[in-house]
């Protein structure tokens, strides 16, 4: 996770739009997410922060460099834009900083810094709990779990269905009630 404390003017970071960021003791980063069943916490892997509209008054020919103090806990990757505007209402696109943190957007009274974050995603397998066959008895079975050698989700599922006696036409109807609260999703229902 990479945090930002400051970009060289004076701006509140306490202010702005915030996606999947905060501010926590004086530092823009990525929101936390949840908190993993090891503790650790898990946090948005995309959010940026937008600035409110900066009027830079007479300095606006002499601002053209953002300093930001950037502090990298993992692969993070940190990109600073900003737009322009000279009257505060129609603004250039949002374009990235140069690589010497100048600004590429043309000269404008009015100035809006855009800091996006992207986590350096790294995937992590973690085992919660590790159980032999014969420790099932651990847990509490149910219909929704598969005990096997290892613990699953079940995942398909069988039932009768009832022949619909009423049903005249050519064929027939086979009726079956599916309480859909009781899954996150159904991919597919057939018949055999």
């Amino acid at each position: 996770m990479a945090t930002i404390i400051d970009v060289g003017i004076p701006i509140d970071l306490t202010r702005g739009v915030f996606n999947n960021v905060e501010f926590i003791n004086g530092k823009l980063q990525l929101s936390e997410k949840e908190i993993l069943p090891n503790g650790k916490k898990r946090y948005y892997e995309f959010g940026f922060w937008e600035s409110e509209v900066i009027d830079l008054i007479d300095k606006f020919k002499d601002f053209d460099k953002i300093v930001a103090n950037i502090i990298r806990y993992t692969n993070d990757q940190i990109t600073i834009y900003t737009r322009t505007s000279n009257d505060g209402l129609s603004w250039t696109p949002y374009t990235p900083l140069n690589a010497d943190n100048t600004i590429a957007s043309p000269i404008g009274r009015y100035i809006q810094i855009k800091v996006s974050f992207t986590a350096g995603i790294t995937d992590k397998v973690m085992t919660v709990y590790d159980f032999t066959n014969s420790e099932s008895v651990n847990f509490q079975n149910n219909d929704k779990v598969i005990f096997d050698g290892s613990l699953k989700l079940k995942t398909q599922y069988a039932d009768t269905m009832t022949v619909d006696t009423s049903f005249t036409d050519t064929g027939t109807l086979l009726r079956k009630t599916i309480n859909k609260n009781q899954f996150k999703s159904i991919e597919s229902i057939k018949v055999q």
